[in-house]
């Protein structure tokens, strides 16, 4: 995930962070390295590598995370000696997370020639670490060397491997590289690029976020492909390629697509680059269409006139005309009264859900079933799983899955309408399938909710324990694979983690580790459009 395309949430709505200016290699937002003196870096760097060593000894849950934080850390110093540590911790580490950590850390203090050989060696790496090949990306967007920033631009036309060479477009795309913007421009051209529609994709978003006359021809001439993949792509960037005439006209047709993705994100494209021109498209859009893109289109009017005024269009469009008019005070008006009764949104724990094709997915692993006194978990997890699913309209399609081991959908394959007789169905299989027992199959449940449920934008997933079974139960894998499966649908993904109490088994509480469980899951969220709610207590009933 990169931190400038991340998505944050506000009352379970999704909204993307501020467009960067570009800058003569790269202006992404990164943390501060330490400005200490050499030697105090030097003390606190061997500080780091001890505490690494130490926790070394022991492979458990805590301990693992603890080591990717000391490579995180040591990514904070520029200084030699932190790039010889971070060099040994991804060459030796036997956990391929903690190397995915040490990997990103040394593109914040590479130069030219160590880049040079994380980049070799990530790209000759056997097929088990092929996950390094989809961080390299990452990596990528940490960059300040300019000597590393031109070796990536130097070597991405001559990389032949497929999710390399997309986490290196995206990267670039994510450093905004000025340098970079020919070479994409050459890729995008060549006739094989036309055949693969996802490296069209990514260089789409990616040369439009860096900019430039060539990045606005290329963007306006992909606003009417008839793929609708590539529309979206378009529809992300459109604005930030250009606001002259031609591009505004563009991005009001994106406004207006058959394809409902295609709207959702030429809205937040106008919320982003804060068009008043375009605003009364937006509150049309909150008069129709998807309760999805409604919520977008009143995102993006939040975002351009600091002002919130719900989900009433009518408050918007009386905003608007008293904006054209000169009629707002300096603080652009009152906010008016909350919108969720008017208009019967349902919740579902802290989330609005916001909505009308939601998944709902339910861990029912053993651990659910904890702790020893009550509320159990899985009492929890029901009881707000039935309180969503009686608020549900009849104009919001839904479905329901538990794992553990296995998955299982209450209705396979499909979104089905919010009706009486379809309520009643979910709320007894509710009752009847949310059993503790077995395993925590992350991989499936997310790959199944993304890839066999047609229709569903919007999911809900709840978990308790980091992943344990299944195709592979490395949260960094899974990332990937789900990044991969719905790198064109965008699926929200809003995560629950719930873990109240201890383990009932002494012997299990070390391999239960909540800050584990919620790092994973919020990473989920975030790549996904979605955000988290980490929860270590039972809901407290609201009293009306």
């Amino acid at each position: 995930m990169f931190v400038s395309f991340a998505l944050i949430l506000f009352f379970g709505i999704a909204r993307a962070e501020d467009p960067k200016p570009p800058g003569s290699a790269g202006a992404t937002s990164k943390p501060q390295k330490s400005d200490l003196p050499m030697d105090e870096q030097k003390l606190r760097i061997e500080n780091l590598w001890y505490e690494y060593q130490e926790l070394a000894r022991n492979h458990d849950v805590a301990q693992n995370r603890q080591r990717r934080r000391c490579a995180q850390k040591l990514g904070d110093y520029d200084h030699p000696e932190a790039l010889q540590r971070l060099w040994q911790i991804f060459e030796n580490d036997s956990e391929i997370r903690v190397r995915v950590a040490a990997q990103i850390a040394i593109g914040r203090v590479a130069d030219g020639p160590s880049f040079k050989k994380l980049f070799r060696a990530v790209q000759s790496g056997s097929n088990r670490e092929r996950v390094l090949q989809e961080y390299m990306g990452q990596s990528i967007a940490e960059l300040t060397n300019e000597d590393a920033i031109k070796y990536v631009i130097r070597r991405l036309p001559k990389v032949s491997q497929k999710w390399l060479r997309l986490s290196c477009v995206e990267g670039l795309g994510a450093l905004r590289a000025q340098g970079a913007l020919d070479m994409l421009v050459k890729l995008y051209g060549r006739k094989k690029t036309r055949k693969d529609t996802a490296l069209r994709y990514e260089l789409i978003i990616a040369i439009g976020r860096i900019g430039g006359v060539q990045a606005r021809n290329i963007v306006v001439n992909t606003a009417k492909e008839p793929d609708w993949r590539i529309r979206s792509a378009t529809a992300q960037v459109i604005l930030q390629a250009g606001q002259d005439k031609e591009c505004v006209d563009l991005a009001r047709d994106l406004m207006n697509d058959e394809i409902s993705l295609v709207r959702e994100h030429a809205s937040i494209s106008v919320g982003e680059a804060k068009n008043m021109e375009l605003a009364p498209h937006l509150v049309t859009l909150m008069r129709k269409g998807t309760l999805r893109v409604k919520g977008k289109a009143y995102e993006a009017l939040r975002r351009l006139s600091g002002q919130d005024k719900g989900l009433i269009p009518d408050a918007w469009d009386k905003w608007i005309k008293d904006k054209k008019e000169g009629k707002l005070t300096e603080e652009g008006g009152r906010k008016d009264k909350d919108d969720s009764v008017s208009f019967n949104i349902p919740t579902y724990y802290n989330f609005k859900v916001l909505s009308d094709r939601v998944l709902f997915i339910v861990d029912v692993s053993g651990s659910m079933k904890w702790p020893m006194e009550p509320p159990h978990r899985i009492d929890v997890a029901k009881a707000e799983l039935l309180k969503v699913v009686k608020q549900l309209q009849g104009n919001v399609h839904f479905n329901v899955a538990t794992f553990a081991g296995a998955v299982n959908f209450w209705q396979k394959g499909q979104m089905v309408p919010a009706t009486e007789r379809n309520l009643k169905s979910a709320k007894k299989w509710i009752d009847s399938r949310l059993l503790p027992r077995g395993g925590t199959n992350t991989y499936d449940a997310l790959m199944k909710g993304i890839q066999e449920i047609e229709h569903v934008d919007t999911i809900f997933f709840l978990s308790d324990g980091t992943p344990s079974v299944g195709k592979t139960d490395v949260p960094e894998e899974i990332l990937a694979d789900v990044r991969k499966a719905n790198r064109y649908r965008k699926v929200q993904i809003n995560t629950i983690s719930l873990i109240i109490g201890k383990a009932a088994i002494t012997s299990a509480q070390k391999y239960e580790d909540p800050e584990e469980m919620a790092d994973f899951l919020r990473t989920l969220a975030e790549e996904n459009g979605g955000t988290l709610l980490d929860l270590r207590e039972a809901p407290k009933p609201q009293v009306k």
